[in-house]
């Protein structure tokens, strides 16, 4: 007879609830939880079918060796006696040669990227790889440039806001990205039942757009041109809290100069979306009290990801929108982690990639290049590589 366990997924940052039913012990089947305070009964088709990646005939469960063409299996306390003594002698001989690879279930649980991060320091390598590189890089690059601190990130208050525009990203389906959002679906619908206005920006009509809100088409890869056309029109009506700028921001004659020459009517001709349309939507979000521009992975994989959201966070924090009720909001965390990064050196280091000179994000070298870098001979070139979540 089955019993049922309660625990959560660790696929993403979502952590969503589950309940798996288990039999001589092997999962027979998992269901979202409706009881979790965190998820309230939602979860992804990843999560719901995980155990078979567990009942996979090509899941490890102890160590293989490469012996010639064959994998041999080998005692854990042989395995782990192999691997230090190589990783010592490679450590010794040029300490970058040894990588690691954080994936997205380990980058965000709490203590893992923090021990993760003191090994490679241990070690002395500098070849530190994330999964957090491939699709939101932009996001901790831009703040690391506008707050000093990668993991400053402002998320939207869903409870108050009137205005909210999503751009390449799909909450229904991925329940929301750097905020964790029970049934995201209902609370875009909240939205719009008090009376707020909501605006999916993205090339496909998504789930999300379906459930609420008005859909916007923008032409694939385009969206940087949205942004410069939005600012431009805000500051053309009269959109900027011009105290708050004063007081807090500076260099904001540069911005405005950057994006006059981008008017709504030339920004259609590549975006696609119509200029009365852009114009309306910087209208509802000007005249709302609380509003929010928000993004995700559709703008994380783009072109132009990282000046994408250093012009939504300078939209939002010129309009009087960040740290604000119904706009953008700035957590304080369980602790100061701002403060323990700068302190422990951890996520705002500087170093750059063999290959290209790519600066390093969240201490991180951009995951695409990994394979070059083991492939490409020379002085730090990848010969060992740990893989974690």
């Amino acid at each position: 007879m089955a019993e049922t366990k309660f625990t959560f997924c660790r696929i993403c940052e979502a952590s969503c609830g589950l309940e798996v039913d288990v039999a001589d012990d092997r999962i027979v089947d998992i269901r979202p939880d409706k009881a979790h305070a965190g998820t309230s009964g939602y979860a992804c088709i990843k999560g719901l079918h995980q155990h078979q990646m567990y009942d996979s005939p090509d899941r490890l469960e102890y160590p293989m060796k490469r012996t010639g063409t064959r994998w041999d299996r080998i005692s854990w306390e042989q395995a782990m006696s192999e691997i230090g003594e190589k990783v010592g002698r490679m450590a010794a001989a040029d300490p970058d040669s040894i990588a690691m690879y954080v994936g997205t279930a380990a980058g965000f649980s709490v203590l893992h990227p923090i021990f993760a991060q003191g090994f490679m320091q241990g070690i002395g390598s500098r070849s530190m790889y994330a999964s957090a590189t491939q699709d939101c890089a932009n996001k901790f690059a831009m703040a690391t440039q506008v707050y000093g601190f990668p993991f400053t990130q402002p998320f939207v208050d869903l409870e108050n806001t009137e205005c909210l525009i999503l751009v390449g990203t799909n909450p229904a389906v991925s329940k929301w990205t750097f905020l964790q959002v029970p049934n995201p679906g209902k609370r875009l619908k909240e939205i719009r039942d008090r009376g707020g206005q909501v605006f999916i920006v993205d090339p496909r009509r998504t789930e999300s757009a379906k459930v609420a809100g008005e859909h916007v088409f923008v032409r694939p890869n385009t969206d940087v041109f949205f942004y410069l056309a939005f600012l431009r029109e805000l500051i053309a009506i009269g959109g900027v809290d011009e105290p708050r700028v004063r007081e807090y921001m500076s260099g904001f004659e540069e911005l405005q100069a950057a994006v006059e020459p981008w008017t709504p009517e030339r920004a259609a001709e590549v975006t696609r979306i119509p200029a009365d349309v852009l114009r309306r939507m910087v209208k509802t979000y000007s005249e709302a009290n609380g509003a929010c521009l928000a993004s995700g992975t559709g703008i994380g994989q783009g072109t132009h990801g990282t000046l994408c959201a250093w012009l939504q966070e300078a939209i939002n924090a010129v309009s009087g929108n960040l740290d604000r009720k119904g706009g953008s909001l700035v957590g304080e965390g369980v602790f100061d982690f701002a403060k323990f990064g700068v302190k422990t050196g951890m996520f705002v280091k500087k170093n750059h990639s063999r290959i290209g000179g790519f600066e390093s994000v969240n201490d991180a070298m951009p995951g695409g290049l990994l394979a070059d870098e083991i492939l490409t001979p020379g002085e730090r070139q990848v010969r060992a590589l740990f893989v974690t979540g």
